[in-house]
């Protein structure tokens, strides 16, 4: 493969060269084709250079997936600029550290979001760009670009991931980076210009990187999921269905229950579900276990390639993957992760930075042209990460990544994870750093010590709050809930709080994760249960006892209180809609968000003659 770097962007004008009217991006509102990607991207670009972005410019996006957030990345880029992804649904303060450490003097977003934006950041200079009101302007300023040798020290965005010192840390990516990745991985995948590339990711996060750039710069259309498609499975699998996708892109966790979801439907209806063009899965974030492929193709009825991939922030995305074999009669447990994509090197050592033999475990460390520029304002955790290599280990590398992952290489030089080397924690997909939880919890009045863990509770991962109160002082949960709801991300919110004297510890002295795994979960809860009023709400409260794991439950509590995980709400509605017919629209479920309310809500509906056997889809067809 060619070893040149350049721009992002340049390649995607190709695409626009070659096919302008072709469909680019879609999302629930609006389609855009190539030349208008271009002509508005170019169009805002020339604003933001007019009010001063530059090539030292750190840019905010702050607005759901959507086809503005395509727009404004490549704006963003071709201006000079890098982008800073903000997701609309984290905590206030979480957002505005982030705009503090980046140091953003511009943030783009949508009107719905620029008051509370400007109200939070009070502070005039940090410039919130409408972008609608920006696209509805002609800016033409000539600028000549930057030398494309010299790309690879130029900045092209900086992604925030959970940290250990109680603040999460952006990671900086530069263009190199970028149009290195996307070429290799492009080229391991064999990305094909018809191909029809689902967009399930949060901004936030690399793989959204990864599912925008991968199509794009291959001349594909990108089919962007909402936020009720991918909680609800029977919309998600119509999405893709009536936009005709060949490629998605989902975190095993996500699969798995769309596995039950499907196995629990008739054998017809699934069948009708399914009739789809998918020609590719592709699963990342999280170890991937063989029966979920294997299940996941059975049900699909046809030979998809099914591909395992691996890699991380700090690699830019993806910097190994493995092609499950159709019928390949392998024993694994645990997927392996594959081979290294483009000129990726991928190293497991022993604890003297030598190379391990096939099946013996070691570290893994990670070099190459992906390895990305470090953490933004964090020198001193940079020195632990990317490690200069000093060893005699192989001269040609300079600098590796630790990754902390305990990997080993199998007999046909595939490699396989075996786990962690540190307490890090991945909840659907998205990667946790125990010690941050624990920091903020430990500000919390009357909270003395603190331990993160999680849990699988009915197939589902769930963060566990173990406390220890301070001597003579109380700790009240639910405002414990609420601090937490203003600190962090929902996916960082411990579903689970228990109180306990003294933590367990090993002969060591060191604290007993194994005991604490064994504690029964046991919520203290304030609040009257309020029995059941008629058999809707019994059959509710039946279903969220079961899916929580929970026996003290009310009509009127509020489930989120016992669970922020999404994927948890997704399995309640799931067994509502197979027990009515009825489904509850996410944003009805997050605006009333009690087994009370839903049981209104479904007696309403059976009463309108509103039951139905399939939920209809909302979008135009491609």
């Amino acid at each position: 493969m060619e070893n040149k770097y350049g721009y992002i962007f340049e390649l995607i004008e190709k695409q626009v060269q070659s096919k302008p009217d072709k469909i680019a991006v879609i999302d629930e509102n609006n389609r855009i084709n190539y030349r208008q990607l271009d002509e508005q991207s170019s169009q805002l670009a020339n604003y933001l250079m007019s009010i001063g972005v530059n090539e030292n410019s750190l840019v905010g996006i702050y607005m759901e997936s959507s086809v503005h957030v395509v727009i404004s990345i490549l704006a963003i880029l071709k201006a000079g600029g890098a982008y800073v992804p903000l997701d609309p649904n984290y905590p206030a303060e979480h957002i505005l550290y982030m705009i503090h450490d980046a140091d953003l003097k511009f943030i783009i977003s949508k009107s719905q979001y620029i008051d509370s934006l400007n109200s939070d950041i009070n502070n005039e200079s940090c410039k919130c760009i409408d972008i609608k009101s920006a696209l509805q302007n002609n800016y033409f300023i000539e600028k000549e670009r930057g030398k494309i040798e010299n790309s690879q020290d130029k900045l092209a965005c900086v992604i925030y991931t959970s940290g250990t010192t109680g603040k999460p840390k952006g990671v900086m990516t530069s263009h190199a980076n970028l149009f290195s990745y996307v070429k290799a991985l492009t080229h391991r995948l064999q990305i094909k210009k018809n191909d029809i590339y689902l967009h399930t990711a949060s901004i936030a996060f690399s793989s959204s990187n990864r599912q925008i750039f991968i199509p794009l710069c291959s001349g594909c259309t990108i089919v962007m999921a909402s936020k009720e498609d991918k909680l609800n499975p029977q919309l998600f699998f119509q999405l893709i269905k009536f936009q005709n996708v060949t490629i998605i892109d989902l975190v095993p966790t996500y699969v798995k229950n769309c596995i039950k979801f499907l196995e629990n439907m008739q054998h017809d209806a699934r069948t009708e579900l399914l009739e789809n063009k998918l020609r590719m899965v592709l699963s990342a974030s999280e170890a991937l276990i063989s029966t979920i492929s294997d299940r996941f193709r059975k049900l699909l009825d046809k030979d998809v390639r099914y591909v395992n991939m691996y890699g991380m922030t700090e690699t830019t995305g993806i910097v190994a993957t493995y092609e499950i074999p159709v019928e390949s009669g392998d024993n694994y447990h645990i997927v392996p992760i594959g081979k290294s994509i483009g000129n990726m090197r991928l190293s497991i050592l022993n604890e003297k930075y030598k190379p391990v033999q096939n099946n013996e475990n070691g570290f893994l460390y990670i070099s190459g042209p992906q390895l990305t520029m470090g953490y933004l304002n964090k020198p001193e955790v940079n020195d632990k990460a990317f490690i200069q290599n000093t060893t005699r280990y192989n001269q040609e590398i300079k600098i590796m990544f630790k990754t902390g992952d305990i990997c080993r290489y199998n007999y046909e030089g595939n490699i396989e994870y075996i786990g962690r080397s540190d307490h890090q924690i991945k909840i659907n997909g998205v990667r946790i750093e125990p010690k941050e939880i624990e920091l903020i919890a430990l500000q919390f009045q009357g909270v003395l010590e603190a331990v993160v863990m999680s849990r699988e509770i009915f197939d589902v991962k769930n963060l566990i709050l173990f406390y220890i109160k301070k001597e003579k002082m109380s700790v009240n949960q639910k405002e414990l809930k609420k601090y937490f709801k203003k600190k962090l991300p929902k996916y960082m919110i411990p579903s689970y709080y228990i109180s306990l004297k003294e933590f367990p510890l090993t002969p060591n002295g060191k604290i007993n994760r194994i005991a604490l795994e064994k504690y029964e979960l046991i919520l203290e809860d304030e609040k009257e249960i309020i029995k059941p009023r008629n058999e809707t709400d019994q059959i509710l409260l039946d279903i969220c006892k079961t899916v929580l794991h929970i026996d003290k439950i009310g009509i009127k509590h509020s489930l989120f209180d016992f669970s922020s995980n999404s994927i948890t709400m997704f399995h309640i509605i799931s067994q509502i809609y197979d027990s009515y017919n009825i489904n509850i629209p996410l944003s009805y479920v997050y605006k009333y968000p009690t087994v009370m309310e839903w049981s209104d809500y479904i007696e309403k509906q059976k009463s309108n003659g509103k039951v139905h056997d399939t939920i209809k889809y909302h979008r135009g067809v491609l």
